[in-house]
């Protein structure tokens, strides 16, 4: 038995001893599911068994397209009918993100005429369009009979330079402006449209990381907060007022987490819970403290020093961390999926 499978086995049983086989909240990532240049399937049956046979009830899959595809046509969603059938054949659950994988373009499409640094940008532009029209429709209504929960966007807040005051690229940033709008064309073409409610469409998993600081902007709140405040009351013709008057509703029925902290060491099972809190708070400071709206948290882990990474952790404090952060999510009742990353180090 490897390491990773006895963690699995023995914490997954830990968390998850009310559920039977293969059908709880607690899940994992397993990387790239069909080759993004070959479409060779990596999540095979026998992948899928084994997950199911370490008690996953979760599996996060990232929906992208394979070099030299451009649009989500029946070859395209097919090799993806090969992986969401194989887990469900072992019992498992899908989680599908929707990012930037998705949808061709680059950082200049997604964050063009954003208010942030544009006088008179609202957020909205072409790319965003065609990431709702062209990836989550068609991604929403071919999987929606056998995938309930989508991810929109992968780390909006996650940027690796600030070449100045207010200016951020690199990773998979995306100013709040042009978020709002991604969620809401998202939103309202799923729910407004095409009516098809019987699927979740949270914000993508929001970066938190304590490397540098532990606050509510570390945490990501701070993020969210820009996103509704932007969305709402700062910019004319904004997207949360837009979804807010047409429906009544803002744009989106939960929200994503990423939760990388104390990566080299023990983690505080309050320090767990206090990154949860942040981006909570930052949702029901706009939506009230009755909303029902839940955080899907779809990243979170510990690499070990045998993975290569120097500055990892060994496997037995990742076996406690894991645990601490499990129990912190237990107790913890506006959480209702988590997604472990990853099924291997790579």
């Amino acid at each position: 038995m490897t390491h990773w499978h006895r963690i699995i086995n023995c914490l997954l049983f830990f968390v998850c001893a009310t559920y039977a086989r293969a059908a709880g909240p607690y899940g994992t990532d397993i990387g790239w599911t069909v080759d993004h240049n070959t479409a060779q399937i990596y999540f095979t049956s026998t992948v899928a068994n084994q997950l199911a046979q370490g008690d996953v009830g979760w599996v996060r899959v990232e929906a992208s397209l394979v070099k030299g595809h451009t649009n989500w046509d029946a070859t395209m969603l097919g090799y993806y009918d090969t992986v969401i059938n194989n887990a469900h054949n072992a019992g498992l659950q899908v989680l599908m993100l929707i990012d930037s994988g998705s949808w061709p373009g680059n950082q200049a499409s997604w964050c063009a005429n954003n208010s942030e640094n544009n006088l008179g940008g609202n957020g909205d532009n072409a790319y965003v369009e065609g990431y709702a029209t062209n990836a989550v429709v068609p991604l929403v209504q071919h999987f929606h009979d056998r995938v309930k929960m989508f991810e929109l966007w992968n780390e909006p807040n996650c940027w690796t330079s600030n070449p100045s005051n207010g200016v951020y690229a690199g990773a998979t940033f995306v100013y709040p402006s042009n978020f709002g709008w991604l969620l809401t064309r998202s939103w309202e073409a799923i729910h407004g449209t095409y009516h098809l409610n019987d699927v979740t469409l949270f914000s993508g998993g929001l970066f938190g990381l304590s490397a540098y600081r532990t606050s509510y902007s570390a945490a990501g709140g701070q993020y969210l907060d820009d996103t509704y405040n932007t969305g709402t009351n700062l910019v004319k013709g904004g997207s949360f007022a837009h979804a807010k008057s047409a429906y009544n509703a803002y744009p989106l029925d939960g929200v994503g987490q990423h939760i990388y902290i104390t990566q080299g060491g023990l983690v505080s099972s309050n320090t767990f819970r206090q990154y949860e809190d942040w981006v909570h708070q930052a949702l029901t400071k706009y939506e009230g403290t009755s909303s029902p709206k839940k955080t899907f948290i779809t990243e979170f882990g510990w690499q070990t020093t045998n993975s290569g990474n120097a500055n990892g952790v060994s496997a037995a404090i990742q076996d406690t961390n894991l645990i601490t952060a499990f129990s912190a999510i237990q107790a913890t009742p506006y959480v209702q999926t988590v997604i472990w990353f990853n099924w291997k180090d790579n």
